[in-house]
């Protein structure tokens, strides 16, 4: 699986390197913890506690050491909780966000086709799980489990604190590691039965040869303020020959259909990138990175794909948050390292002189707001 690293920067590739030169499969023999007298306890914050098992102590047990949340019991501490005397298997903190659908959500699914997952279920054991924000899931989640063999009405949202006789927590098949998320056979395994129930599905669409997966719409809404900049990006590659597709125009497994019979796919950095796991092996992928981070999920998805993976810097977000860089805001722009990879330079301003800029940076609110002030008009920016 070829990388090509030249169109980013010195210090990306060095966030970059130790990633890929990991290997993220992992030969992890899976098996599954039982807690007697334990809690389920519903999402709390993202980072103070998103919920999950504790013990009969009211000791988190930390499923997923993942460095996007939080798993502490300390918010429930002194909580009452409901008690429920049943046997329970916990499949998960369900996380309602695109990528995470296919990856993180499914990483004990595999437990669920075992002998020992029936004999459970067969003597009255009963399928739990939380979500984040404790939300119901979305129609696009629910469906992306059942083609991954879960009908999810069967199981129980589990939305207060609640302590049960026994708790079944299997292990996890796909799981962090600092260089990136690892998988197991089993992870391939669930990947694949989405794979082949969609691939029952009758699909009559055209699919171009390059696709540009679009963010557009969905920056574009009011409440999102944490991207700015992509038409820029997408505009260049519309020259090049790569047709927009914005997903959310299209049902899941129409978006399987398209990116598993395109030959080049291009799309910036993100959950949105996280459907490359269902390309076809020597795909051509590029990556638009956003902001100078690890985006743990891709490279261990990149592997799993064996695509041939191109990284492009294409942003100036400097305005991102240092804590946890996923969230942005982020800035992408016409950068020399994108002018690189096009092979040819791009008319445009440079980001510094642009009002979008310093909007994103909020210097113009800041500097409207005291001119407002001054001339003692009241205005919220």
């Amino acid at each position: 699986m070829p990388y090509c690293l030249q169109y980013i920067s010195p210090q990306m590739q060095h966030i970059l390197q130790p990633a890929i030169e990991n290997s993220h499969y992992s030969y992890r023999r899976l098996g599954c913890k039982i807690y007697d007298n334990a809690y389920i306890a519903p999402f709390y914050n993202w980072r103070i506690s998103i919920g999950g098992v504790a013990d009969n102590t009211k000791t988190a047990i930390v499923d997923s050491r993942n460095a996007e949340w939080e798993e502490s019991f300390e918010p429930y501490k002194n909580a009452i909780p409901k008690v429920e005397h049943k046997v329970v298997l916990f499949i998960g903190v369900i996380i309602a966000g695109f990528g995470h659908c296919f990856t993180d959500d499914l990483r004990k699914l595999w437990f669920l086709h075992t002998k020992q997952c029936r004999e459970l279920l067969d003597s009255g054991a009963e399928i739990v799980y939380t979500t984040d924000l404790n939300q119901n899931l979305p129609l696009y989640a629910r469906q992306i489990l059942q083609y991954a063999g879960i009908d999810i009405s069967s199981a129980r949202h589990i939305k207060e604190l609640t302590q049960f006789d026994k708790i079944f927590v299997p292990d996890n098949s796909f799981y962090a590691q600092p260089f990136g998320r690892c998988y197991t056979i089993e992870y391939i395994d669930s990947i694949a039965a989405i794979k082949n129930s969609i691939a029952s599905i009758p699909c009559l669409m055209d699919v171009s040869e390059k696709i540009y997966l679009s963010r557009s719409k969905f920056s574009q809404r009011p409440e999102s303020r944490s991207e700015q900049g992509e038409s820029v990006i997408e505009q260049q590659m519309n020259k090049i020959g790569y047709v927009s597709i914005i997903p959310e125009e299209y049902s899941f497994a129409e978006q399987i259909h398209l990116v598993s019979h395109c030959k080049y796919l291009a799309t910036t950095e993100g959950s949105i990138a996280h459907i490359i796991v269902f390309c076809q092996p020597h795909c051509h992928v590029t990556l638009f990175c956003k902001a100078r981070y690890l985006n743990f999920h891709q490279v261990a998805l990149n592997q799993l794909a064996n695509i041939d993976v191109t990284y492009v810097e294409a942003h100036h977000s400097l305005k991102m948050s240092k804590e946890i860089p996923w969230y942005g805001p982020f800035y992408l722009c016409i950068t020399s390292y994108f002018e690189k990879y096009l092979g040819y330079r791009v008319p445009h301003i440079p980001y510094f002189l642009r009002i979008s800029f310093w909007k994103y940076m909020r210097v113009v609110p800041r500097l409207l707001n005291k001119i407002f002030c001054l001339l003692k008009i009241d205005i919220r920016l």
